[in-house]
Parts: C-alpha cells; structure tokens; sequence
C-alpha cells in the first residue's frame, strides 16, 4: 500500500506492507523498516529521507507525565534550577526533567494560583495573599504578601512583583513587599516583565505598564466602538486630536489613534458622529448634542430635534451641519445653539461633507446640495442604494454606499456612478496623500488614485470597517481595533480588543504576547502599543511561555497547544490535555491542567536532525495494526 501525505510535491512518502516475521528481522531490515519512530541516518536511506523528510520537530509531540499527587489540579508553573508546579490545597511538586516528580511540603493549604523565577529564588502566591519563598523549590518560607486578595500573576525584572485583585505589590527581595495601587478598578490576572516594563492585563482587557513596579500607567490601545453602519462615523480628527464615540455616551480622544483616553460626554445616549469646527462636537440617539472646547470635558446641548443624529460637518465658512434620521437638519456656528433647517426629503440623512458645496445623502440614494446649508436642492444620484459616506478631496466630491455605489462629482450638483472594486457595502471614505480610500462590510478596503478606477486592499480582518479619517496616515475603525495605513494600499492592526474580553496571560520574549478570553491575542514590543493577531482557536488562552526562540500558548478547553517563533503566525500541534499554566527550561516545555494532567514538549528534533531522521509509528501515521505479539506480523515502510 502507499500512504499519501500533503507534502509540497503530493506524493506519497514511502511503500508500506505488513510482514509476518517469519522472513527474519535481518533481511527486513535490509530492505524494510519498522514503523515503531526509529531514527536512521539520512546517509545510509537517502531515498527514503527524500520522501519524509524531518518528523516531529519542535514542540510537535505532547508526552503525558505523571506527577507526583495525582489528585489535585495544578494552575502554576515555573523553571529556575528544577520544574516548580502547584496547585489546589497548597500542592507542590519539583523535577529535574519533567518526568519524575517528588512532592514538596508548601506550607501552606490555600490553593497556589501563581510561580515565578528569579534572581535565585522561587517565589509562590495564591488564594488570600499567601506568598512563600525557597532557594531550591523543595523547602518553602512563608511570606507576608500584603494582601489579602488572590494572587494571580507573579514576575522578576529589577524587582518582584505580583497581580493581586485590582493592585499590584512589589519587592526588592521577595520578603518585604509593599502594596501599589493602579489606576483600574478590574482585577488583573497576568504579569511580566521584558524590554524594561513590567506589564499587567486582567478583565475587560485592562493593561498596565511600568518601568519601576512602583508607577503605573493605564494602557487601552484600541477601545472604540465602531457604531454602526448608515452613515454612522464615530472616529474624527481635529485639532491635534483623534475623538472616538461609542454607545452609552463613550467618548474618548488620543493623540495617535492608538493610545485612547476615555472622557465623560455627559450622556448615556450612543454617540454615532463627531467632528471638530469651532469646537469638539459629538452627536447620536434622541437627537443628543455635546460639545467641549478641549474635548475634556463635554457639556449637552440643546439640538432642537429628538431624531438620531447621524453625521456633522463642518466648512471653512464657520457653519457646523448635523443630519438626522427622517431628513432632520440643522445649522450652528458655535456648536452650542442650532437651527433648524429644510432638508427637502423624509428619507434617513447618513452622511455630510463641505467641499466646493455642502452636500448630504442617505437612504434610497438621496443626494442634496446647498451653498449656505440653509437652502437645499435634491438632486439625481444615479442610484437608488443607500448612501453611508461621502468625502471631499483633490476638488471632487465621491460618495459610497450599499452593494459598493460609487459616484463622483465637482460641484456637489452633477454626479457620475463609478465602479466598485468590491460588493461589499461601503460605510467609510477618507482622501489623503494622493488616495482615496473606502471601506466596509466583511473588512472590504479599496483604493484609487482618482477615484474612478479602484483597486482592493488586503486588511487582514472580516469585521466591518466604518470610521475612517486621514491624518499624515489612513485611520480605519472597526470594533474597538484601529488599521492605519500610510498609503491606503498596505494595512496594519494597531490597538487590541481592551473593552470585551478578559486578558489572562502574559509572556515576554523578544516581544510582550498577552492572551484571553474567545482565543484573543495581542503582541507589544514596549507594553504600550498593542497589535491584534490572529491565534487560531476561540478557546481561552490560559497560559503562554517563550524559550528556544519559540512562543507556546495552551488553552483552558481544547488540548491542542499552539506554537510561534515571532508571535504573529501561529499553529496548532496536538496535546493531551488542557493547559493551566507553561514553564520552560529553554529546550523542553511543561504543561500543567487538570488533576494528573501534566505533559512535557522538546522545542527541538529528539534526534540530530543534521544527520539523522525518523521514521514515522502506527499511530502517527493513523493506521490500526494487528498486535505484533500476537500474529508475529507488523507494519513496515520500504527502506530502498
């Protein structure tokens, strides 16, 4: 029989046959190889190297272990100069290898949620504040942590640390500790140290930074709502500042797009629209207004209509313009005190923009234009597709809408439908550094340097793209994670999901990785910026460790484990078991879950891959065999 593998040629790798043994082991062996995982010398079977090549590289192969107390769960793992795990009832057990395990005396019977490394010294902590230390991982003395919260997240830089509730404690020997208190209210799970910071994530996404584990400032790279599509725009630029809006009244400004501070608007009303004129103005549900000076802090104001507004603009003649659903307009030249204007239509007004005219359009391919935003004329759209943006650049107008409509015009009045690059409904369009930019539905982004002929971009997300604004850079939104681009051509994720799913791991290798709830992941190289990345499971990410080059995540329902070497592409090898916590002593790592679920990993070739390879088992290759003992007959694969 011949078993076919999907190498990158689709052959198959080698012959194999069941013989009886009869023959004699020599002869087969001449000719045949047993399927038992043997490994040979490329030299002496070329051919058959040819065809398998190298098997079962780094960390492809989980190999169950067993410690030395069966009956409790171990949630923390660690390596100095020996595997440190422990777990529920103070449990502790030491090993020089990952196979043989000896149980340790802890001290303690609370349950032990965290382990660390540093500086010679083991430290332990968990449930109520318990801490202890050991110079060898066998003999514990116990601690005063100053706390008496659960200890979740231990570290070593420059000092030591622990996550505890919503604080942080630090100490310069691991005796005397001293508790911080971070500016968060959300408990924080993780923490480690690398490039200078310590960090910290815990729920809802919380991240904390610090150089010195004594201050620290509050991350949330990324926590804008997008809205939702309609014309709804949540994401501006003016005067020096990024405004982001969200449901519940969210209002939040930055500098870069990136790091997000939050502010009070004032309402609990969704926010579906801001831009800055003679002020910071933001709109959305019931017809809310609010307005800030220096988009700090926000004062309602009076918008005379009780419709949703759905977008704002403003023009260089000093004139703000807000649209509504049910063709509701108004006019203001402070952003305090609005008029309200005739519109001429009934249709939902999604989108405004000023350019060599003030033009709106909306649903059913409404499209209107006005010189003063007073009085406004309805004109022909050429389509009957609903209208989600409009922009203005390089003296031309161009809207987008539903199904990819696109049309462009000079003058706000006369407009030519163009052809999209995409079916996808189109909620946002910027124009900047030669570009123009759309983007929408299914994370549809296209480009074109005229607006007539456009080109698909890859975004690397399937989730809707509404905001978009230009600013030395494409700034494109989807929910709570922010695209740049320089070009409108090549696209980047910037600022991680902090608002919805809990973060509860953390490492640090050449880069910080941290994990969560639903599979979520986010690399940082500083702590500070943070960048989505795609993991490949929706499982609750519980534990990652970094050695040999290589990241290794582990989560909290499925067994497969999930290797990186730069912690952006990610893939998954089989395991046996869930994974609580991960350690490594460079070469092999350690997995640790539920009762007796302890399992180990090389991070390299368990044989000399220079010379040597393997050959591959039953199991691996999925085939069933009669018991050799039994029938005297195996499986073997051609040698010649």
């Amino acid at each position: 029989m011949a078993y076919n593998t999907p190498a990158s040629d689709g052959e198959p790798i080698g012959e194999l046959s069941y013989f009886a043994n009869a023959n004699g082991v020599a002869y087969l062996n001449s000719k045949w190889l047993l399927c038992d995982g043997s490994t040979y010398s490329q030299a002496t079977y070329t051919t058959l190297f040819a065809r398998l090549g190298l098997l079962n590289g780094a960390n492809t192969v989980w190999t169950s272990r067993t410690p030395a107390i069966t009956t409790q769960t171990f949630s923390a793992a660690t390596y100095g100069s020996v595997y440190v795990i422990a777990g529920d009832l103070g449990t502790i057990n030491t090993s020089t290898d990952g196979i043989t395990w000896a149980n340790r005396t802890s001290g303690t019977t609370s349950s032990i949620r965290a382990l660390t490394f540093g500086n010679s010294l083991y430290v332990y902590a968990g449930i109520g504040g318990a801490l202890a230390t050991s110079t060898d991982g066998t003999t514990w003395t116990a601690r005063t942590s100053n706390s008496a919260n659960l200890i979740t997240g231990l570290t070593y830089g420059t000092v030591y640390a622990y996550a505890s509730s919503g604080n942080i404690g630090s100490s310069t020997d691991a005796i005397t500790w001293t508790q911080r208190k971070v500016s968060t209210g959300a408990n924080l799970a993780a923490i480690a140290f690398g490039n200078s910071t310590y960090v910290a994530v815990g729920a809802s996404g919380s991240i904390q930074t610090s150089t010195d584990a004594t201050t620290w400032d509050t991350r949330t790279p990324g926590i804008i709502s997008t809205g939702g599509a309609g014309g709804q725009h949540p994401f501006s630029f003016g005067n020096g500042l990024y405004i982001g809006t969200a449901g519940n009244g969210g209002l939040y400004s930055s500098t870069d797009a990136l790091k997000w501070t939050s502010r009070t608007s004032g309402t609990t009303s969704s926010l579906n629209a801001s831009i800055y004129g003679t002020a910071y103005i933001a709109g959305g549900a019931g017809g809310v207004i609010t307005s800030s000076t220096d988009a700090i802090t926000w004062t309602v104001r009076t918008s005379n209509t009780a419709s949703v507004i759905n977008a704002l603009t403003y023009s260089s003649g000093g004139v703000h313009v807000y649209a509504t659903n049910g063709g509701g307009l108004a006019t203001s030249t402070d952003g305090t005190t609005w008029t309200a204007r005739t519109s001429n239509t009934s249709s939902n007004i999604g989108a405004l923009i000023y350019g060599t005219a003030y033009v709106y359009a909306g649903n059913g391919g409404v499209v209107a234009s006005s010189t003063d935003a007073i009085t406004w004329t309805v004109r022909t759209s050429q389509t009957t597709s609903s209208i989600y943006a409009l922009a203005f650049g390089n003296s031309l107008h161009v809207y987008a809408g539903t199904n990819g409509a696109l049309a462009t015009s000079t003058d706000g009045t006369t407009w030519t439908a163009r052809t999209s690059a995409t079916t996808s409904s189109i909620y946002g369009l910027a124009f900047g550094n030669s570009a123009w930019v759309a983007v929408g539905a299914s994370g549809a982004i296209q480009s074109s340097t005229d607006a007539i002929t456009w080109t698909v971009r890859i975004s690397n997300t399937t989730s809707t793209l509404t905001g978009l604004v230009y600013n030395s850079g494409f700034y494109a939104t989807a929910t709570d994670v922010v695209f740049t681009s320089t070009d409108g051509t090549t696209w980047t994720t910037n600022g991680g999901k902090t608002t919805e799913n809990n973060l509860n791991s953390l490492v640090y290798g050449s880069v910080f990785v941290a994990g969560g709830a639903s599979g979520q992941l986010q690399t940082s190289t500083d702590g500070v910026t943070w960048t989505i990345r795609v993991s490949g499971t929706t499982s609750s990410i519980n534990s990652l460790a970094f050695g040999n080059s290589t990241y290794v995540f582990g989560t909290l329902t499925g067994t497969s484990k999930f290797t990186s070497t730069n912690g952006i592409t990610w893939s998954a090898v089989n395991a046996n078991y869930i994974s609580n916590s991960l350690a490594t002593n460079g070469t092999t790592f350690l997995s640790v879950g539920a009762a007796n679920q302890v399992e180990t990993s090389n991070s390299g070739y368990s044989y000399n891959s220079a010379t040597q390879f393997q050959v591959p088992t039953d199991a691996a290759l999925g085939i069933t065999t009669e018991t050799p003992i039994n029938f005297k007959r195996g499986l073997y694969i051609k040698a010649l």
